[in-house]
């Protein structure tokens, strides 16, 4: 059985645990009965106007967050349970400081390019005007991409113009030129929306960022390849800007030791929902 759908099993075996049986796909009747708690109002009106869609069911299927496989979800169910409240307890378990003062999901950062920027999962945001933009993925990097598939548009490489390098950051000019012209290859880490995201931040706050990327690991030769792409990504940009790494699992089990009994219902929820299964070790 490959780690995917492990992975998805083992999301299926909670939600019959919890008596909320999806439909044959894995979603669930709506996205509420895939959160531990109702969305904030904050966390509401972010999805609600975001370009994900995240919300919105189809005449194909339920929304996207009603997806047991939801990234979205997971993030939510994560974060969300922390808005309005101190975030001391979530930067110890994410190993950064200080303590950021709010964050906002679907957060995107125009780059002047035009269309849609991508979305961040989350922005942390200071009193200072620091920026820390969260990428969150759940089973999406267990897929490998295919290889030469294009990561950029053409947009992001004006003639004559170097669009990261203008925003101070000339190692990811460089590792951007390199991957779109396929002499460097990440399978499993999308290493071009992470670089995407970075030209974003830079643009809306120049010097002033850094970017933390949170994934659901799992056994299997996927995750020693993709803690390997991540390492070399780390490395590729350098000093460009802060740039932070972990897995859920290692969030969670910080975060239990960050917390006081008062949040025993959160942290059972998602020690129950997503570390239990045949994942990495917390």
């Amino acid at each position: 059985m490959s780690a995917k759908t492990t992975l998805r099993q083992h999301q299926l075996d909670w939600a019959s645990t919890a008596s909320r049986l999806p439909e044959p796909r894995g979603y669930l009747a709506s996205y509420d009965l895939n959160l531990f708690q109702p969305l904030s109002p904050d966390a509401l009106s972010a999805f609600t106007q975001g370009s994900g869609s995240e919300l919105l069911p189809s005449e194909m299927r339920p929304a996207k967050m009603a997806a047991l496989h939801s990234s979205s979800a997971l993030a939510v169910n994560a974060f969300d349970y922390w808005s309005g409240k101190p975030l001391a307890a979530i930067a110890s378990a994410l190993g950064i400081e200080p303590a950021p003062e709010r964050f906002r999901f679907e957060a995107q950062f125009p780059t002047g390019l035009g269309g849609t920027p991508p979305n961040l999962d989350l922005a942390f945001s200071y009193p200072d005007g620091q920026i820390l933009g969260v990428e969150s993925k759940f089973s999406e990097w267990l897929t490998p991409k295919p290889s030469h598939k294009e990561n950029f548009k053409a947009k992001y490489f004006p003639k004559n113009e170097f669009l990261w390098s203008q925003v101070g950051l000339p190692n990811a000019q460089r590792l951007a030129e390199s991957i779109q012209k396929n002499d460097r290859e990440f399978r499993h880490l999308d290493a071009a929306q992470l670089l995407k995201h970075m030209l974003g931040l830079a643009t809306a706050a120049p010097g002033r960022i850094s970017l933390y990327y949170i994934y659901y690991d799992c056994l299997g030769p996927e995750s020693s390849i993709h803690h390997a792409e991540i390492e070399a990504f780390s490395e590729l940009i350098g000093t460009d800007m802060k740039f932070y790494s972990a897995s859920y699992q290692k969030f969670f089990g910080r975060l239990r030791t960050a917390i006081g009994e008062e949040h025993r219902p959160y942290l059972n929820y998602v020690t129950e929902r997503y570390c239990q299964s045949a994942s990495a070790a917390w």
